[in-house]
């Protein structure tokens, strides 16, 4: 899993100056749902390398959140629970 100092210095990352080709395709990542929570997360970070920014359908993206004294650890899973809610 990323160290909290890794993802912020990820988080300031300029799209711009990244290469398209170090930047993960989204679409392309597969996580087995059956994995626990925490598995799937490790996973995924480990997958998608920079959380900030990826590709999406071959365009670049860049996110960012506003923390509300969040981790984006802790925002991600909020954001999931409530997606698997939305499900049942």
């Amino acid at each position: 899993m990323l160290s909290r100092q890794d993802l912020e210095m990820l988080s300031v990352s300029d799209i711009t100056t990244i290469n398209p080709n170090e930047l993960q395709e989204i679409s392309e990542i597969y996580i087995d749902e059956n994995l626990p929570a925490k598995e799937r997360f490790r996973l995924f970070f480990q997958t998608i390398k920079n959380p900030y920014c990826f590709m999406i359908d071959g365009t670049p993206v860049q996110i960012s959140y506003a923390n509300n004294g969040r981790t984006l650890d802790e925002a991600l899973a909020s954001y999931l629970i409530n997606l698997k809610e939305l499900d049942e």
